[in-house]
């Protein structure tokens, strides 16, 4: 052993030593270090291991994370240039289920293989220091270097609820394991639970020293509490615990990562070609990508200062369910990111993050992308929070997040709606851009596919859910693959069909020839199979296979549809029921039978089928598209008037027919057809309220809600007439109908109590070739929102429009006013006044007129006072929006009067309302008639009660006891500031005011400003307190004072007043300083008495 240490010792020869001059006085031989031996070396190689973290270490089949890897660690201390290595081969993390890893392990980070090395390179030449570098060892400044190819992430929802728990469990799982330090947490709580407060901080003085607590409480109990006492005692009979000196660092020294061991290094580096995090919607009725976001070629370094940079190729791409494809998001964009991290002062830090390049930014916002945003939040929120909006009733405890075992997802169903029994299987063929490589792929595969044919059988009615590939560890690998996803099906009867790819939503259909059966005695005709693929849930697809021609009921009331599949079977008879706004498809085998229908209301047999058949065949174009009147007889009263309904067939944009079809030709037509129930006449009303109708010469009348529509089953071969009337309009307005009329628009004249004329809007329309569609609706709406009694009326003509009565002039109406001028290129300008009951003693006047043009403006109502009244005339300002109407209703103008002002109050006070003139803090029976108040979460408009004093809002809060009023401000025109109220002791309270402005309308919003800064703040660094209050306010109790080295929040008292603040020092100066200049101003002085 004394050998070994001599030949590893350094061998110094001083009669080699060559010269080496230095910068200080004396020069010195610098000995040339010769070593002999081996460098020590650790290299450990750990197979297959695995790190997993639980999370729930409760329960036995936990959800767990799982981090498996081949590890290759080398260790050199002595060789400062590279002290360590590690090597990671095919290192890959997953979850899984504890005990079931097979079956459940999904990928988080795919197996890739990372290398880190801490290595560095010394100074060349290194600068001489004379005797100071005598014993000193040469430093090295090294870097942790991680290299790695292609970095693959995934992480879903479930996963990252999972990591969520894992980490707030570790800090419990940590203060179980570690079972040492509990006896220790054990003496301190009972040191704190049996001495009171002043001996645990003299503990804590003393345990500052160094000494133990238990020793500390026992120098305090001899020298009865004495600090000092305590202290002595200690340094006499105890001795200090050891601690471990902190290393004095070199002010040139570089701070670094892992400082004072032989693998610290000052910075942190990452090379790799890409990075992969694809976002995985795993949560509730889904399983598939959601989002991707990639980095190639990144650089990335970090140094220990907090400073570092980036540079990387970033884009991004969303997944389109829909289409089952991925779209780019965010185009490649190479950008270089830098960061810095500046100190100020001895606690803060400045953070700077600078973004460079020179590639445009290229952001693509579709509509499918924010569709898909929206559904994956409100998904993702209502898991999170478990909170079911199917129940919302009922709050029914669910299993957290965190612990629910996931559901295998089925991104497929085939639902059967053809009438017979079918067979399906699947095919996944790759796509390439070369056609030849493509037809060699499909017809291998397609070989394949007939070898292991999995035929599943599905029921008329069913629904079979499958999938094209079994769940994989590596799930969602294979999205960004160019690949098809067919289903081949086999309807019983038919041949099988050709494929159809279900990766895109979208009809698509097959013909396909029917089987050759001897024994049958009619011929099967050919089909054509529809292939409905649509999203069940928010990613499920669900293929609906049926036939071409669909039935849909737009009647109020079901159907009964009767087939008679004469032409292939012999007394084949099939009856089914179709409810209102249904649509179903006919079933394959009775698309050529004869269809007939009848009324089927309340599951009863009172109404007899329709004597007319329902024929398609004939239809061959979407130009021969027909529409006919059906009639059902009463099966019970013949006298009772028949049942009427029109059927309306439409060929839908299938391919036009191949074969040349004529009277002699036995081609059989396939369907591709609409077939549409409908009444012969519906009658909408787009008026706010109810209208009233009648058939001439008939018993036929009833009345329809506002916004809603009704059949009429009128006989439209003959020519009938309407009554339209409405409430409080007796006068009746006639429609006239011709048979086989087009569209047109028509005015009816109505009249109300007083012979006033009403003229409404008709509008006519024919759909389906034939079903009349009748539109009534006003041509002005007048929408009364001020909150006074208002009527209105043509300029120019002498009494109020029609509508208005008494009542009118006593209050406010609540529905819209129905109003028209009686020509159409007549004066279309309106005037308003106030109601008599607003101001009984009053006479009011017509304001100016306006024209009904889109847009806003604003008119004064005056009521003129008696002539023995000297006060001035009432003014209440109103403002007038004049727009169309949204939707179907665009076809009416809305007249909206609003007042001018609206006050809402979000704050948590009670808050009462005055004009400036009014607020007085003397009773005043008159003025507190003009006071208004708004409770929390209210709105009220607002209305000055005299224009002609200053238009100033003030206000106070009701439930704070002696509450002042606070300054006036104005409230027309827009803008936010904080507002000042005081109480009686001088307090103040801040509210925050926003006004803006919608329409017409100025919004005064109070609300709450604790969640803003205030917007002054007055600090004293003086030795004396200040006074100080708004320059112009002379009430006492806004002077706020301000003590010696405090600092109080300030907003201005007077808001219209300038923002002149006046200071003045106790018996001394007085100055006034303007807030909006910053900057030193003049100097206060004061006397001192103390000589």
């Amino acid at each position: 052993n004394i050998q070994e240490k001599k030949e590893i010792a350094k061998m110094i020869d001083f009669n080699e030593e060559p010269l080496y001059p230095t910068a200080g006085v004396v020069t010195r031989r610098n000995p040339v270090i010769q070593t002999s031996g081996p460098v020590f070396e650790l290299k450990l190689n750990i197979t297959d291991s695995e790190v997993v973290m639980l999370a729930d270490t409760a329960q036995w089949e936990s959800s767990a994370v799982i981090l498996r890897s081949t590890t290759v660690l080398a260790f050199r201390p002595a060789w400062k240039e590279r002290p360590l290595s590690c090597n990671l081969n095919n290192a890959e993390v997953f979850s899984c289920v504890l005990g079931k890893e097979e079956e459940t392990a999904l990928s988080i980070i795919d197996p890739v293989t990372i290398n880190l090395e801490i290595w560095g390179r010394g100074e060349v030449v290194p600068a001489s220091k004379g005797l100071l570098d005598v014993n000193e060892d040469t430093d090295v400044e090294r870097i942790a270097d991680i290299q790695l190819q292609q970095l693959n992430i995934r992480l879903s929802y479930h996963d990252a609820i999972m990591f969520r728990h894992i980490l707030n469990s570790l800090p419990k799982q940590a203060q179980e394991a570690l079972a040492g330090s509990a006896e220790t947490r054990v003496e301190d709580a009972n040191l704190q639970l049996e001495h009171p407060a002043n001996v645990r901080s003299q503990i804590e003085q003393l345990a500052s020293l160094g000494f133990s607590k238990q020793d500390c409480l026992k120098a305090l109990q001899n020298s009865g509490n004495q600090l000092d006492d305590a202290a002595l005692w200690l340094t006499q009979n105890a001795s200090p615990q050891r601690t471990p000196s902190p290393t004095k660092s070199k002010p040139s020294e570089i701070e670094m990562f892992l400082g004072n061991t032989s693998v610290s290094f000052s910075s942190i580096q990452l090379k790799t070609s890409c990075v992969n995090l694809v976002v995985i919607d795993d949560c509730k009725d889904a399983d598939c990508p959601l989002l991707e976001l990639s980095l190639a070629s990144l650089h990335l370094k970090q140094k220990y200062d907090r400073c570092g940079s980036l540079f990387s190729t970033i884009s991004s791409s969303y997944y389109n369910r829909a289409l089952s494809a991925w779209e780019p998001c965010v185009e490649p964009w190479q950008c270089a990111v830098d960061w810095t991290s500046t100190k100020l002062g001895s606690s803060g830090t400045r953070n700077t993050i600078n973004i460079k390049s020179v590639d445009v930014v290229n952001i693509n916002i579709t509509s499918a992308m924010l569709e898909l945003y929206r559904v994956v939040r409100a998904n993702w929120g209502e898991d999170y929070y478990n909170q079911s909006t199917d129940e919302p009733l009922y709050n029914i405890p669910q299993t957290p997040p965190a612990f629910r075992r996931r559901t295998p997802f089925v991104p497929f169903a085939l639902h059967n709606t053809t009438g017979c029994t079918l067979m399906f299987h699947t095919q996944v063929i790759a796509t390439d851009n070369r056609k030849d490589r493509r037809n060699r792929d499909q017809s291998s595969s397609l070989q394949d596919q007939e070898e292991v044919k999995d035929w599943k059988k599905v029921e008329n009615g069913e629904t079979a859910p499958f999938m094209f590939a079994n769940r994989g560890k590596q799930r969602h690998q294979n999205t960004h693959q160019h690949q098809l996803h067919q289903v081949i099906v086999r309807v019983d009867g038919w041949r099988e069909v050709k494929p159809v790819s279900v990766d895109k939503v979208g009809t698509f259909f097959r013909n396909v020839n029917a089987l050759r059966n001897t024994s049958s005695l009619t011929e099967i005709p050919p089909a054509r199979v529809v292939f409905q693929v649509s999203l069940e849930g928010s990613a499920r697809k669900l293929i609906t296979v049926r036939s071409a021609l669909e039935i849909e009921n737009k009647l109020a009331v079901p159907l009964k549809i009767r087939l008679e599949n004469t032409a292939l079977k012999v007394a084949d008879v099939k009856e089914f029921e179709l409810l209102p706004r249904a649509k179903l498809p006919v079933p394959i085998l009775y698309c050529w039978a004869k269809m007939t229908a009848r009324p089927f209301v309340a599951n009863s047999y009172q109404w007899k089928f329709s004597d007319k058949q329902v024929h398609w065949c004939h239809i061959l174009d979407s130009s021969d598209n027909s529409l006919e009147l059906h009639e059902s007889q009463h099966a019970v009263s013949p006298k009772t008037p028949p049942y009427r309904f029109c059927v309306a067939v439409r060929r839908l944009g299938f391919p036009q027919e191949a074969l040349a079809i004529g009277p002699g030709s036995k081609a059989w037509v396939q369907p591709a057809h609409l077939i549409t129930f409908l009444p012969p006449v519906t009658l909408i009303n787009l008026l706010p309220c109810q209208l009233q109708f009648s058939l001439q010469g008939t018993s036929n009348n009833g009345e329809v809600k506002p916004g809603s529509e009704t059949p009429l089953l009128i006989d439209t071969s003959a020519l009938y007439v309407l009554d339209f009337y409405l409430e409080n309009f007796p006068g009746i307005g006639s429609l006239i109908m011709q048979p086989g009329t087009s569209a047109f628009e028509a005015r009816i004249k109505l009249s109300d109590n007083k012979s006033r004329p009403l003229y409404l809007n008709i509008k006519v329309s024919v759909r389906y070739g034939g079903s009349v569609f009748i539109t009534v609706f006003a041509p002005y709406w007048i929408v009364n929102k001020t909150g006074l009694p208002m009527l209105f009326k043509q300029e120019g003509d002498k009494i109020e429009s029609a509508g208005q009565y008494e009542e009118h002039e006593l209050a406010r109406m609540m529905a819209p006013l129905l109003f028209s001028f009686p020509e159409r290129d007549s004066n279309l300008s309106l005037v308003a006044r106030v109601g008599i009951g607003l101001n009984p003693e009053g006479k009011p006047r017509w304001c100016k007129h306006f024209y009904v043009q889109t847009g806003c403006t604003v008119r004064r109502l005056r009521v003129q006072p008696p002539s023995h009244d000297k006060r001035p005339e009432w003014v209440y300002i109103v403002g007038i929006d004049v727009r169309p109407g949204k939707g179907r209703y665009r076809l009416t103008t809305i007249i909206t009067f609003s007042p001018r002002f609206q006050i809402y109050n979000q704050s948590r006070h009670k808050i009462q309302f005055s004009q400036h003139c009014f607020a007085t803090s003397f009773q005043d029976p008159g003025a507190e008639k003009t006071f208004l108040t708004a409770h929390t979460n209210s709105s009220l408009a607002f209305h000055w009660p005299r224009l002609d004093m200053d238009q100033l809002l003030c206000m106070r809060l009701l439930d704070i006891p002696g509450s002042q009023w606070s300054g006036g401000f104005l409230i027309e025109n827009v803008d936010s500031f904080q507002l000042s109220t005081r109480d009686s002791q001088g307090r103040a309270r801040f509210l925050r005011v926003e006004i803006s402005l919608y329409f017409s309308t100025y919004c005064v919003v109070i609300s709450s400003a604790d969640n803003y800064p205030p917007p002054f703040r007055v600090d004293n660094f003086s030795e004396v307190p200040i006074t100080f209050y708004q320059t112009g306010v002379s009430d006492h109790l806004v002077r706020a004072v301000v003590k010696p080295h405090q600092s109080v929040p300030y907003a201005l008292d007077g808001p219209v007043l300038p923002p002149h603040i006046t200071v003045s020092a106790p018996g001394g100066s007085v100055a006034t300083y303007n807030m909006n200049v910053t900057g030193t101003g003049s100097e206060l002085t004061y006397e001192n008495f103390i000589y």
